[in-house]
C-alpha cells in the first residue's frame, strides 16, 4: 500500500478493545469482594452490567465477522490475518461468555452456598478475562496492522457507517458513554468528528450509563493512551466530562450554574416590548 495514502483511523476499535479488557476485569474484581449482604441488591446492578457488556462483545465480533474481517480477508487473505485461529479464540470465548452468565445467574439464587457460587463465578469471569486478552491481543498483532497497512481509509470509514447502521439502538446508549469514558480528550473529539450526532447521542445516555457503572467496583485503569492515578472514585466516571463543560455545537463550555440553568431565555422584555439596542446571540453562528 501507499505509505503517502491516509490510513484507517482506529480510534473506534482501541478504544472497544480497552473498555472490553477493562470491564472483564472489573467485573471479576467486584464479584471478589461481594458478601452475602450484597445479593439482594448489588447482585442484580452487576448482573445488568454484565448483560450489556456481553451485548458489546456480541455486537463488535458480529461486525468483525460480517464486515471488517472478509473486508481485510480479500485483501490479504485469511492465512495472512490468521483468520482460522481468531475463528476458534471467538468461539471459545463465546463458551466462556455463557458460562460466566450463567455462573451469575447462580450466584443470585439465594438458596444457593454463597461462598461456593461466588468461587465459580469469579472463576468463570477469570477465565472469560483471559481468553478475551488473548483474542484481543491477537487481533492487534494481526488484522489490526494489517487493515492499517492494506485497507484505504474511506472504504474502512465506509465499513464503519455500516457497523454504525447496524448497532440497534439499546446497544448504542450503553455504548458511546462507554467509549467515552476511558478515552483521552483527543480521542474523544475523534470519535465526536468521525459522526457528529454522537456527541447528542452521549449527553442523553451518559446519566443512564453512570447508573449502571456505579455497581461495578472502581479499578486502576487509566485512559487510554494517558497514565492517571485513580482515586476512589470509578474510573469510567471519572473520566467522564464534567457536565455542561464538554463543547458543543451550539452551547457555550461554561459550566452551567443554579442561576443560568433555571433562568428561562426571553427574547422580549415581561411587557413584551422589544428590548432596545443590540440584542446577544448566543445560538447564532458567527458570520
Amino acid at each position: 500500500m501507499n505509505s503517502h495514502r491516509p490510513k484507517p483511523d482506529l480510534t473506534l476499535v482501541n478504544l472497544i478493545h480497552h473498555s472490553l479488557r477493562a470491564d472483564a476485569a472489573r467485573l471479576a474484581a467486584t464479584v471478589t469482594a461481594l458478601d452475602p449482604s450484597d445479593q439482594p441488591g448489588r447482585l442484580p446492578a452487576i448482573r445488568a452490567f454484565f448483560d450489556q457488556y456481553r451485548g458489546q462483545l456480541t455486537m463488535h465480533h458480529t461486525h468483525e465477522d460480517e464486515l471488517f474481517f472478509p473486508a481485510l480477508e480479500a485483501r490479504v487473505g485469511a492465512s495472512r490475518m490468521h483468520l482460522s485461529e481468531l475463528d476458534s479464540q471467538h468461539e471459545a470465548l463465546d463458551a466462556a461468555v455463557h458460562a460466566a452468565s450463567d455462573r451469575l445467574a447462580i450466584l443470585a439464587d439465594p438458596a444457593g452456598d454463597f461462598a461456593a457460587d461466588r468461587a465459580q463465578a469469579v472463576g468463570a469471569l477469570s477465565a472469560m478475562a483471559d481468553l478475551l486478552d488473548a483474542r484481543l491481543a491477537l487481533e492487534e498483532q494481526t488484522a489490526l496492522p494489517l487493515t492499517e497497512s492494506e485497507m484505504p481509509a474511506a472504504h474502512y470509514k465506509r465499513l464503519e457507517i455500516r457497523a454504525r447502521k447496524q448497532t440497534p439502538r439499546p446497544r448504542a446508549q450503553f455504548m458511546i458513554p462507554w467509549l467515552i469514558a476511558p478515552a483521552t480528550p483527543s480521542q474523544q473529539q475523534a470519535l465526536f468528528r468521525s459522526a457528529p450526532p454522537l456527541r447528542l447521542f452521549y449527553w442523553l445516555n451518559r446519566r443512564r450509563y453512570r447508573h449502571l457503572d456505579q455497581a461495578l467496583t472502581p479499578a486502576a485503569v487509566p485512559p487510554v493512551g494517558e497514565h492517571q492515578t485513580w482515586s476512589s472514585q470509578s474510573p469510567r466516571q471519572k473520566a467522564l466530562p464534567a457536565e455542561g463543560t464538554l463543547r458543543c455545537r451550539r452551547s457555550c463550555t461554561r459550566p452551567p450554574t443554579p442561576q443560568n440553568r433555571s433562568r428561562p431565555r426571553s427574547r422580549t422584555r415581561r411587557t413584551g416590548s422589544r428590548p432596545s439596542g443590540r440584542r446577544s446571540r448566543p445560538w447564532a453562528a458567527r458570520s
